[in-house]
């Protein structure tokens, strides 16, 4: 006691004193199925942390992806606009083939494989969810008013086995409907 006195003890809340109680009374069992309850709320943080990487790292692909489609189009055009005798070419190939010489078809041919093998890639891309549906939606038109002219409907003829199974099934189904409808 103090002088004027009073005490110097001073109560402890209820809380601390229920918890203690409760805590000192705890079995063993009764810690490892508390730790099971944590370690399960862990794990479930773990796997929606998981998740949104997993989540991230793909939006990051389907990114990369797009861009490097959009840089093998560049090229193409800008190989197009920097060569007057190839533009001539390709121009006359995808709406003529047949007027082509043979030096200059097997130039068509050489620009023509790039565009369908970049075509390929995208449809590939696509299907591997490396490429987003609104991705593909772009692109889609532009693949098939390519592949629809007469061009590439010869070169495509006379070259399916470059491509893969699954993209000469699309050209054969998809773009030869669109082709036949257009």
């Amino acid at each position: 006691m103090t002088q004027s006195g009073q005490s110097h003890w001073k109560p402890k809340s209820v809380t601390f004193v229920v918890g203690r109680a409760l805590l000192s009374r705890l079995k063993l069992s009764d810690w490892a199925n508390i730790s099971e309850i944590v370690a399960s709320f862990v794990i479930v943080i773990s796997l929606v942390y998981v998740g949104f990487e997993i989540n991230q790292n793909t939006l990051a692909l389907q990114h990369n992806a797009y861009q490097n489609v959009m840089i093998v189009l560049a090229d193409s055009d800008l190989a197009l606009a920097t060569d007057r005798e190839l533009n001539k070419v390709v121009e006359k190939g995808e709406v003529s083939p047949g007027e082509l010489s043979d030096d200059d078809w097997a130039v068509f041919k050489r620009y023509a494989i790039r565009q369908v093998g970049t075509f390929e890639y995208i449809y590939l891309a696509w299907g591997d969810g490396m490429i987003n549906d609104t991705q593909w939606g772009s692109f889609r038109g532009f693949v098939i008013g390519s592949l629809c002219k007469p061009g590439f409907q010869r070169f495509w003829q006379e070259n399916p086995w470059a491509f893969s199974p699954q993209f000469i099934e699309f050209v054969s189904t998809d773009i030869a409907s669109e082709c036949r409808s257009q």
